[in-house]
């Protein structure tokens, strides 16, 4: 079976970091079919910086665009050109998408009201998407995303935790075939306590998961999150659910800021990302890290690589 599909990169605000850790990445795929997006002169000049002289093979936006000398709603918007240019390329070449750094502040000065990547992907597909995190010692899979904390318990209920425990079992264990098992992080304080700290692990959370494993879904019941990262750190073939967005993203960050990679599940096409943002402030001096970069792209080849099996 032909498992050789191109690899589709948008280069996230030309502002940030992500031009050069694109650009640093090629390096490490030699033989793969890499195209970058995003404006071609600062690529060409970025590649040359690197000792990568020809990259015009490389490069799928040849236009050349007017670049503002700092963060900015132009930036932000150019971000977001590329993003579809990639997305759309990817859905028509059967390939994946790899998105580097944008800016959300940006993105909303130019009028883009969205909070990310991940809302877009929502918006696009009309289809609910699952922000997952993969690195050598967790992955992590997050009932909510961007959103204020007060705003949560408009989006936590029965109905909605069940589907998202289906689609994620379905994505991680049917559609990529990972084996991973699920452990559901808690809450509240101890995991609840049995409702002496909080009612919700026993009153929503365990009665879906007694339900769920009735139709062959196996989801570890809620520990308390001071102890499951600790317990779970490095072990490969478990997944924690965290129902919030640092909470899950605190213990991952600290140990895998670096190397992490962010996986968007339930799309039609494979997406990842590095984990970390623009880094406005180290951006044009030539010291940004790509691995995290690399993995995306390690990621991205392994699930194509597991869909088409």
């Amino acid at each position: 079976m032909d498992n050789s599909f191109p690899i589709f990169i948008s280069t996230g605000d030309p502002r940030g970091i992500g031009p050069e850790i694109s650009i640093k990445a090629l390096t490490h795929f030699k033989n793969r079919e890499i195209f970058l997006i995003g404006e071609s002169e600062q690529l060409k000049k970025i590649g040359k910086n690197f000792s990568l002289p020809d990259l015009s093979h490389s490069l799928k936006y040849s236009e050349k665009l007017k670049l503002p000398l700092n963060p900015s709603p132009e930036s932000g918007k150019l971000s977001f050109e590329f993003l579809l240019k990639a997305m759309n390329l990817a859905i028509e070449n059967n390939g994946v998408l790899i998105t580097a750094p944008i800016s959300k502040g940006m993105w909303l000065k130019a009028g883009i009201e969205y909070r990310g990547h991940t809302e877009f992907f929502e918006d696009y597909f009309k289809r609910k998407a699952i922000m997952s995190f993969f690195s050598e010692d967790f992955k992590i899979a997050l009932f909510t995303h961007h959103i204020p904390l007060k705003k949560f318990w408009d989006f936590f209920s029965k109905e909605s935790l069940k589907e998202f425990f289906k689609i994620l079992h379905r994505e991680v264990n049917k559609r990529f075939d990972l084996s991973l098992k699920l452990h559901s992080a808690s809450l509240n304080p101890h995991a609840g306590e049995d409702g002496f700290l909080g009612d919700e692990e026993k009153d929503i959370i365990i009665p879906v998961i007694d339900e769920l494993s009735k139709e062959g879904i196996q989801i570890e019941y809620p520990l308390p999150n001071d102890t499951l990262f600790y317990k779970l750190k490095g072990k490969k073939d478990r997944m924690i659910i965290s129902y919030t967005h640092d909470l899950g993203l605190i213990p991952f960050k600290l140990t895998s800021f670096d190397s992490g990679v962010n996986i968007t599940l339930n799309l039609p096409m494979i997406r990842t990302s590095p984990d970390h943002g623009t880094a406005f402030d180290i951006a044009g001096k030539g010291i940004a890290n790509e691995k995290s970069m690399v993995e995306a792209i390690r990621y991205a080849i392994l699930l194509k690589e597991r869909e088409n099996d």
